[in-house]
């Protein structure tokens, strides 16, 4: 497997995943999303919302555009689900057409949030692992709310789902 199949195969888990969870969390009741529990985040779509940002802004490292800003606390829940799954489905596109030197080439990044220079490849693997870390709290905040039935989104069950 080359490193540009390895990332590829990374951005469609990732697309899989938020889908799912999308899916899941659309079906359940508003209060829910927006119910307080300790945890990183102080509600669920709060949660969703910082995945949604930080794909974000790595996106726009990925493809630099530079064009990353905050998103204002307006938005719906429909609305960050919806962003969120366009913007995954937008980083499958960049990956496929990306080549392999695209995503071995070092990008430096100097903001308010982190000084680093690392390959996009890189970059793909931290926030695919950010967002797991974040799905996972949506997880143990649901159950404490006494709901059950997240999506498994593992990665051996997107490889055994996708028939890799």
């Amino acid at each position: 497997m080359t490193l540009k199949q390895l990332i590829e195969r990374q951005i469609e888990f990732n697309e899989w995943a938020n889908r799912r969870y999308v899916e899941w969390l659309s079906a359940l009741p508003g209060e829910v999303l927006t119910r307080e529990a300790e945890s990183s985040f102080p509600t669920i779509i709060a949660t969703v919302k910082h995945i949604l940002e930080a794909q974000s802004f790595w996106s726009s490292v990925l493809t630099g555009s530079g064009g990353f800003e905050r998103m204002g606390g307006d938005l719906t829940a429909e609305q960050i689900f919806d962003e969120l799954v366009e913007n995954s489905r937008l980083l499958v596109e960049y990956c496929h057409s990306a080549t392999e030197e695209d995503l071995t080439k070092t990008v430096k990044i100097d903001n308010q949030w982190i000084k680093c220079g690392f390959e996009k490849a890189e970059y793909v693997q931290q926030f695919v692992a950010h967002a797991a870390y974040h799905r996972g709290q949506i997880v143990t905040m649901t159950r404490a709310f006494g709901i059950s039935g997240a999506p498994s989104a593992d990665f051996i069950v997107f490889l055994l789902s996708s028939g890799v």
